[in-house]
């Protein structure tokens, strides 16, 4: 490498003779530039042969595919000659129906269901959700300096032990509204983790919209 670098000086080109110039393009450059390409026409050997492995294997993939597609289509071509011949076919039609609206109206109830927690949840100012129950230590509201943060204390599940005088764990609420993405919203997640381990866990925690006079720090 060194020597590569001091032939491609260009002070020591200029002052070099021609002779020497010509011998140290000869035998310094010249190889260089040709094991560059060696190395390139060896890359792209290598990707030819992992782009015709990879056509082989979707192409394989694809055949089989369509053939469990042909004989699931067979049989049920059978079964409908089958449920035809017998005259059942009006009665597995029916079913079908029945069966579908059925599953429809389940499906509206549950969005209306989801729909009704929403507009609660909204309603109530977005409070964090989590697998356990909290209780709001500071507000950032009270404070004199107004924000959108609170201080929670994690109260540990029923059957979960923890030991006040080991370290405490506080996790800092990274998104609005939800309250930690990963941290408390099921058992396990950080607060999960420091629960099961005995540690008291305080959760830092902001509401979705800022507060009336909050400043930037």
């Amino acid at each position: 490498m060194a020597d590569i670098l001091t032939s491609l000086n260009p002070l020591r080109w200029i002052e070099a003779p021609s002779t020497e110039l010509e011998s140290q393009v000869t035998q310094s450059l010249f190889p260089m530039f040709q094991r560059l390409a060696e190395a390139g026409a060896e890359t792209a050997k290598i990707l030819q042969v992992a782009l015709l492995r990879r056509v082989q294997v979707m192409c394989d993939s694809h055949s089989t595919r369509q053939g469990k597609l042909f004989t699931e289509a067979e049989r049920l071509a059978e079964s409908l000659r089958e449920v035809h011949g017998n005259g059942n076919l009006g009665y597995a039609w029916a079913e079908y129906l029945r069966d579908a609206s059925e599953r429809a109206i389940l499906c509206m109830d549950l969005l209306r269901q989801r729909g009704d927690i929403f507009l609660e949840h909204e309603a109530a100012g977005c409070p964090p959700v989590f697998f356990c129950d909290y209780e709001t230590v500071m507000d950032g509201n009270d404070l004199p300096l107004k924000s959108n943060y609170v201080l929670l204390r994690m109260i540990p599940p029923q059957g979960v032990n923890v030991d006040d005088t080991k370290r405490p764990f506080i996790i800092i609420c990274p998104r609005a509204g939800h309250s930690p993405g990963v941290g408390g919203h099921k058992e396990d997640s950080q607060v999960g983790v420091a629960f099961r381990e005995g540690h008291p866990v305080y959760l830092v925690s902001f509401r979705r919209e800022p507060e009336g006079g909050a400043v930037s720090l």
